[in-house]
């Protein structure tokens, strides 16, 4: 298969466990939750072009394609996850240049048909993060170098915000690289769409090897946590926007929404492993 963040034998069979999330190979919870993630993109997409104005405004349609906007958290969340799950150097040089090389093209031809040949759309992105989460696998302690550049993204995005906004111009290499600004034909700038391989990158790492209890235990009360944080940024008037330039309660909603996806497929892919 081809596609974002697609690792095939990414980690051994997890013994003595029918059905679990890793199994013969590949990762069922994985291959479940990139079929979310298509689900809700097209959820997204179908709701902006068929729905009437008033219909994708209000009422239960309109939280499917605002749920739906979090597709793309859900794809390089995989990214990360995939890699994650590989070990250090599991990946040949050639293999990951020939996926880059096969994402740039995708992009090319998907900015193509808008009108322009140059742009980062989702493609290109996941081209971006696979060769970021590559150069920080080489790395002789992957795990202290994912969490710099982490902390850096999300500084660039979130911190620096109060006191760069204004100052950083748009279509400009700060504005790229901070998010805080928009860059013309770029959907996804590096500040804060990096944070989900990265961040799911560690996580991989952590949970690769065994299917752990920690996982649930960790993970459900993180969900709960962060769409309660964004609901309370919400209700005291916080933007809920990711276009352009993500805010902070859009980008902790759709964690929460990644964080609870990732359970929902990890059950059902032991209880219904053939899904």
């Amino acid at each position: 298969p081809a596609g974002p963040g697609v690792t095939s034998s990414a980690a051994p069979a997890a013994p003595g466990r029918r059905g679990g999330p890793l199994a013969a190979g590949r990762s069922l919870q994985l291959d479940l939750f990139r079929g979310v993630a298509a689900v809700l993109m097209i959820v997204n997409h179908s709701g902006y072009q068929l729905l009437r104005a008033g219909a994708a405004a209000g009422g239960w349609p309109a939280w499917l394609v605002f749920v739906g906007s979090a597709a793309p958290a859900l794809f390089f969340f995989a990214t990360g996850v995939g890699s994650g799950f590989g070990g250090a150097g599991s990946e040949a040089p050639a293999s990951v240049a020939r996926k880059i090389v096969l994402l740039l093209l995708a992009d090319l031809l998907l900015n193509w048909s808008t009108g322009t040949w140059l742009g980062l759309d989702f493609f290109g992105f996941a081209a971006v993060a696979t060769l970021a989460l590559y150069l920080v696998k080489r790395t002789p302690r992957p795990a202290l170098a994912a969490v710099i550049v982490l902390a850096a993204v999300l500084a660039a995005r979130f911190g620096l915000a109060p006191f760069a906004r204004g100052r950083i111009a748009e279509d400009s290499v700060l504005a790229f690289v901070t998010g805080i600004a928009p860059v013309r034909h770029v959907s996804y700038p590096l500040g804060p769409w990096l944070a989900f391989p990265l961040l799911v990158f560690l996580l991989g790492r952590r949970w690769r090897q065994v299917d752990s209890h920690a996982e649930t235990v960790v993970v459900a009360p993180a969900a709960l946590l962060l769409l309660a944080a964004a609901a309370l940024l919400a209700w005291r008037g916080a933007v809920v926007f990711r276009w352009g330039s993500v805010s902070i309660a859009w980008f902790l909603c759709a964690l929460g929404i990644v964080a609870a996806a990732w359970l929902v497929t990890r059950r059902v892919a032991r209880a219904r492993p053939a899904l």
